[in-house]
């Protein structure tokens, strides 16, 4: 088991998990669920294996959520928007994350995260989604197969962005409510909306007294045609197929140097 070994990891500790198909159990919500400061989680991917060589952790039971690290008691139910610890330090690497209902990958009170080559793969909410939390980076992830977000930086401060590849979802990739987000070098096509940068209101995150100084800078922007298939009623499911990057109701924000075409 997985969780098992993250039960008895003490803060520091790296956890190495060998290619395999991972179906954890008598976890609650989560697929894995992550408490432990600094902990570093790395899948030991074997290049040229293709599906063999993954480490691929996939839904069991009533789970929700795939890999989801808060401190402990800090869950993420009825919007909650505070918590009275934080969780110094997350990295993850090497992981397939697959048919989840809800998130795929998701933070919530950690300062100092990581999300390195790891796969987002038909998560149904969110695929990647770090929130309420700062000073991350999110850089050389695949993320499709969501019918809301494929990464979406919520309520954070101080993330970087870096050359993910972002498919096949209602939004390619979503800012709300953060700050001094950085987004660059990213490939993201055949969604609804290539990138998403919303007021509050659209997210259901509550205002910050700033939300300023995101860029959008140097990504490929290309051929977000796909239909809506959203649930009806919901926000995402009101946005209009064909447009490569929407700003909708924000202010203070650089768009720059993108290649934004057949949109």
């Amino acid at each position: 088991s997985i969780q098992a070994s993250i039960n008895g990891a003490k803060p520091g500790d790296t956890i190495l998990v060998e290619p395999g198909v991972y179906r954890e159990t008598g976890n609650g919500r989560y697929g894995l669920r992550i408490s432990t400061p600094k902990l570093r989680l790395i899948g030991k991917v074997v290049p040229g294996r293709g599906e063999a060589g993954k480490v691929c952790l996939v839904r069991s039971e009533r789970q929700e959520t795939g890999i989801y690290a808060a401190p402990a008691g800090c869950e993420y139910d009825a919007f909650a928007t505070s918590c009275p610890d934080t969780l110094h330090g997350f990295y993850l690497r090497g992981f397939s994350v697959e048919d989840f209902p809800r998130n795929g990958i998701q933070t919530r009170w950690v300062d100092g995260f990581e999300f390195i080559s790891n796969e987002s793969v038909r998560n149904l909410n969110n695929g990647i989604y770090p929130t309420v939390s700062a000073n991350g980076l999110v850089r050389d992830n695949v993320s499709y197969g969501s019918l809301d977000t494929a990464m979406w930086v919520a309520a954070s401060q101080n993330v970087r962005v870096i050359n993910n590849v972002l498919y096949d979802s209602v939004i390619g990739f979503e800012i709300t409510v953060s700050n001094n987000v950085w987004v660059t070098q990213n490939k993201i096509y055949d969604n609804t909306l290539g990138i998403g940068l919303f007021h509050p209101n659209g997210a259901g995150n509550p205002p910050l007294p700033e939300m300023k100084n995101w860029v959008i800078e140097h990504n490929d922007v290309r051929d977000n045609n796909r239909p809506n298939d959203a649930p009806l009623g919901s926000f995402q499911g009101q946005l209009p197929s064909g447009i490569g990057i929407l700003l909708a109701g924000v202010s203070d924000h650089v768009v720059a140097k993108n290649t934004v075409q057949g949109n």
